[in-house]
This record gives structure tokens, sequence and C-alpha cells, in this order.
């Protein structure tokens, strides 16, 4: 009969113990969860959205929605995003379309519907901006 009564008291206590550290593992694991949530907030805040588009003699050959960070340039959007070459800063070819200084044609770019004032790399990218990239034929007037 004690010995019973000892072997209940012992598996009580065993079910406390149990009880008490599983409670404690579940606060942990929404702690967890919690930080894990607020990370990726963060990340979708600073995730900014622009669409940049690439037309070679007046034919859009290429159209992406690309997602950046708050303060990035145009010039590192698009090396992320594109196959881009450039010489001495200036943009010589986007996803194999070279620009042909024999043929006037060169790449130029417009952002929101108006030309560029700055080169890509002092451009820096906003959430909604629309980027159209074109090679075109330039006339000299």
């Amino acid at each position: 009969m004690k010995t019973m009564k000892k072997l209940m008291a012992v598996m009580v206590l065993g079910l406390v113990l149990t009880g008490c550290s599983a409670g404690g593992s579940d606060k942990k694991t929404e702690n967890s969860q919690a930080k894990t949530e607020e990370t990726s907030n963060k990340k979708a805040e600073n995730e900014q959205k622009a669409t940049i588009q690439v037309i070679v003699d007046d034919k859009e050959e290429a159209k992406k929605e690309v997602t950046f960070e708050e303060g990035q340039s145009l010039a590192e959007v698009m090396d992320a995003n594109f196959d881009m070459a450039d010489d001495n800063g200036m943009v010589s070819s986007i996803d194999g379309h070279e620009q042909n200084v024999d043929d006037n044609k060169y790449w130029l770019f417009d952002i929101n519907g108006k030309p560029a004032t700055k080169g890509a790399s002092d451009t820096e990218l906003k959430t909604g901006d629309e980027v159209a990239w074109k090679l075109n034929k330039l006339e000299m007037k």
C-alpha cells in the first residue's frame, strides 16, 4: 500500500513537471514565431516594387515587376534583374541588346513617362516607379 502511494506520488509529480515544461516550450515557440513574423513584416515594409520595361526599336522586349530595398539605385536594380553591361558608367547592353554608335543607337530611359535627368547610378528608385529603357536611333537635328 505504501509502495502504491509512493508510485502514485511520483507519477503525479512527473505529470506536473512535464506539463510545466511543455508550457514553457510553447511560449518559446510563440516568441520565436512572433520574432519571425516581425522580421518578415519589416522586410515587407522595406521592400519596394517598380516596373521596368525594355524597348528595342519601339518593340517591347521585356517587362518585369521588380522588388528592391529603399535607397537602391536604378543601376543596382537593373544589375540584379537583367543581363546588363556598361561602358564607363553608361549602359551599353541590356539582355543582349547592344547600343550601336555607328547607327547612332543608344540606351536612354524614362521614369514615369519623363526623360531621365540623371544616370542610372544616380537615380534612386521609389516604389511604384515605371521605368522604360529604350534603344532607338537618335535623330540629330
